[in-house]
């Protein structure tokens, strides 16, 4: 699937929700995203709301484990850069260690929905006019 999706011309978008049972394995999915030849790859912990709320204590990273991870996803970013790749790392962390809900996750929500109602995003703070293909492309890194 892979292939045909780069095959087809189409930006490769792969998304992952990170959690306390694989975040040691952030090098190892970044790895074979690399090998996928990926365009962005969204690291996103998961956020704790709904089922994932009652859940939290069994899901939820340690404050240590997320450190770790964004240090070695900062690496990979690093190395990316180094060997001119252009696949780019969205590195998402849990509100939980935040001391606000991340702003660009309403606007990614509205930036959508605007554009499936086919009316002019003019109210969207991350871009006007952006088409639900280009959503990740310019959704800022959280």
């Amino acid at each position: 699937m892979a292939r045909a999706v780069k095959e087809a011309g189409y930006p490769m978008v792969l998304n992952f929700v990170i959690l306390r049972h694989n975040i040691h394995e952030m090098n190892d999915i970044i790895d074979l995203c690399n090998r996928l030849d990926a365009d962005y790859v969204e690291l996103a912990t998961c956020q704790y709301y709904g089922w994932a709320f009652q859940n939290r204590e069994g899901l939820m990273t340690s404050l240590t484990q997320l450190v770790t991870a964004e240090a070695e996803v900062n690496a990979y970013r690093e190395r990316l850069a180094a060997n001119g790749s252009r696949m780019k790392l969205i590195f998402v962390t849990p509100d939980y260690y935040e001391e606000r809900p991340k702003a660009c996750m309403t606007a990614r929500i509205l930036t959508t929905i605007v554009e499936i109602a086919g009316c002019p995003s003019t109210a969207c703070p991350v871009a006007e006019r952006t088409r639900i293909s280009e959503a990740v492309a310019v959704t800022p890194t959280c």
